[in-house]
Formats: structure tokens, sequence, C-alpha cells
């Protein structure tokens, strides 16, 4: 891999460079050259790990290893290429918040995307098995997060659960037998002893590799078949209406139109009854601020869907975000609280004397109007 393959700019691009002077490359080496903009510091500091001096390779090696958090952040932002991503996942120690939003990255692929579930510490494990658009769409991405070492009882449970929503088996190819009953007895030890959770994922795998393989293939196989579905009813459904198409599709085919499909596509499967398939839409890598607000402000869309905004951090980080979804009646009373005091005091003043949000939330506003006043 080369500067040119992650799109860096001149600067990071003459900071790897070995003729750059000892002193410059050592501070990039610690994430601390002058004028480097902070999405391209990681990516620096991986180049530097091969450099010829000892001290700027062990320097560059502790940046991968203990990123500060808004440098890893950036470089996820940054990231314009799928070898810059894959660099990030590869080789920089990623905490939860990172992991996820390495998750949702457009760029990520479903390789990739396992190969971090495999690095990933057991604190990460919840949060990536609620990302189900990317799981709907990955099989290798299940399939990693289900035979992690650390994967709880719980959240193997929920990856069979989720499978036989989509009309998929993790048990094997036949499928005929509860994954519970039969592919977690085939992970552990011949003598019956229950496999330990710190054991490798190398020896979890081999273990079970055949029948996964098998189940992996089977959803594999469903999945290309959906897509071969679409492409053959796609002159047709280009002539009906957007909503009719839509009704007309599976349920992994919404999920499908949901994460990859266009805005206006996500506008209506958001309402969806399936949650997953509304999970899909509000979680997808391609949703914009703009239809995040036109979401919050939708009375018809369901209390898990605004929770779900509720409790994101990128999109809390947009005050107009917050405004809008404290005050759709819909949201569950205890996030409207706690946006509240987040909010400036016109817009309590709106919300207090408002007719259309809950009682407990106009008054809520009213007692934060008092506190900013006085």
């Amino acid at each position: 891999m080369n500067p040119s393959e992650l799109a860096l700019s001149p600067l990071a691009s003459r900071l790897v460079d070995a003729g750059a002077p000892e002193p410059l490359r050592l501070l990039a080496a610690r994430g601390l050259a002058p004028a480097l903009p902070p999405g391209e510091v990681l990516f620096v500091a991986y180049f530097l790990t091969s450099d010829d001096v000892p001290a700027i390779r062990d320097a560059a090696r502790a940046t991968l290893a203990t990123p500060p958090r808004n440098t890893l952040d950036a470089a996820i932002e940054y990231a314009r290429t799928s070898a810059a991503l894959a660099l990030l996942g590869d080789h920089v120690t990623l905490d939860q918040g990172a992991t996820a939003k390495l998750f949702r990255h457009a760029l990520a692929a479903d390789e990739l995307r396992a190969r971090v579930v495999a690095r990933a510490p057991a604190e990460t494990l919840p949060e990536l098995a609620t990302m189900d658009a990317i799981l709907a769409s990955s099989p290798a991405t299940l399939r990693a997060l289900y035979t992690h070492p650390a994967a709880s009882a719980a959240l193997q449970a929920r990856c069979e659960e989720f499978a036989g929503a989509l009309g998929m088996s993790l048990a094997g190819a036949g499928g005929a037998e509860s994954t519970s009953d039969t592919a977690r007895d085939e992970v552990a030890p011949s003598d019956g002893a229950s496999a330990p959770r710190d054991a490798p994922l190398a020896s979890a795998e081999a273990e079970a590799q055949p029948d996964l393989d098998l189940a992996i293939e089977a959803i594999a196989l469903r999945l290309a078949a959906t897509v071969a579905a679409d492409d053959e009813a796609a002159e047709e459904q280009r002539v009906l209406p957007l909503s009719k198409m839509l009704e007309g599709l599976s349920v992994s085919q919404k999920i499908r139109r949901a994460t990859i499909g266009s805005a206006e596509e996500r506008a209506i499967l958001v309402r969806d009854t399936n949650r997953l398939v509304a999970e899909a839409a509000i979680t997808s890598p391609r949703l914009q601020e703009n239809e995040v607000m036109r979401i919050a402000a939708n009375r018809s869309v369901s209390s898990d869907v605004l929770r779900r905004i509720g409790e994101s951090r990128e999109w809390m980080k947009s005050y107009p975000v917050k405004v809008v979804l404290a005050q759709n009646p819909r949201l569950p009373l205890p996030l409207a609280l706690r946006l509240l005091p987040m909010l400036r005091e016109a817009d309590l003043k709106r919300i207090a004397t408002s007719r259309s949000v809950a009682g407990a939330v106009s008054a809520a506003a009213k007692r934060e109007m008092q506190k900013k006043q006085g």
C-alpha cells in the first residue's frame, strides 16, 4: 500500500517519505506534526511503522495502539477509499464508538466488518448486534458475531432470532434444528466441556467450520436470489408508484432497499410495521441529516425509530434534530425529558405552550425555562 491509495494530502505524503527530516517524522509518528489535519494522523503513523529509525517505528506503533478518540473519529470521517477504511479496521485499536462508526461507513466492505468483529472486545458486541441493516446484508459479519469467543448466550440467541426473521438459519444448510441445541453444541469440545469464552477465535471457528460454512452459503444464496429477483423485476417495478412497489417486496428485499435505496424509499420504509425494515431505514449509511429531521418530525413513525434517533451520538450532535425530536409526541417520555435541558429558551417556550406534546413534557419545559431565566 502506498499513500496515493489513501488519497493523502501532499503534506501527509511528504511526512512519510524517508527523505523528510527525522525530527519531523518523529513528530508525525507521535501524532504531533504541525499543520497535519487530524483525519490524516493515523494514516501517516501507519506508514511510519516501517520507518528505518527504531524510535520512529515505536512511536508510530504506539499511536496506532492507543489513538486519541477525536483523532480516531476524524480518521474514519476522512477515509475516502475502501483501502483507507480497511487500514483503520485492521491496524488501529478501535473503541466501541469508533467500531460502530466504522461499521456504518458507506465504504466498509463485508469482509472488513467481519474482521473487525473478530478483533472486537466483548463490550462492543451488544451494540454491533443491534445493527440489523448491516447484519441482514452481510452473512460474514453475522457469522463472525455469532462465533465470537466472547459472545454471550443472549447475544447468540439474538443472532439466531435475527437470522430466523429473515428466513435464514445458523444451524446448518438444512436449518431444521435449533441453533441453540445444535450449532452451539458442535462448537463445544468433544469431551462435553463448555468451550472457554477466552479461547482463540481460530479454534472456535475450526471446530464449527463445516456447518457454519454451509449456513453462510445458504444465506448467501438467499441474498443472491433476492438480488436476482430485484434485477429481473426492475423494469416492471419502475412503472409502479414507489409506495405500491415497496409494498410488494419481501422483508429481506425491503431491508435491502432501506439500506441502499433512495431517500424517498427510506421515508416510506421507516414507517414499515416490520421492526427490522424500519431499523434498516434509520440506520442506513446513506442517511442524511435532512432526512433524519423529517423522520424525527413525523408522527406516524414508531417510537422505536424515534428512540434510535435520540440515542444516536451522531444525530444528537445536531441541534435542529434535537429540537424537532423533542416536539414529537411519540418520543418516549424519558428521552424527551433528557433533551429539554439541551434546548434554548425560545424552543423551550414553544414546547411549553404546545398542545401536541404530553403534559409532563410541557411542564418540564416550563421548569427548564425558569432555570434558564433564574
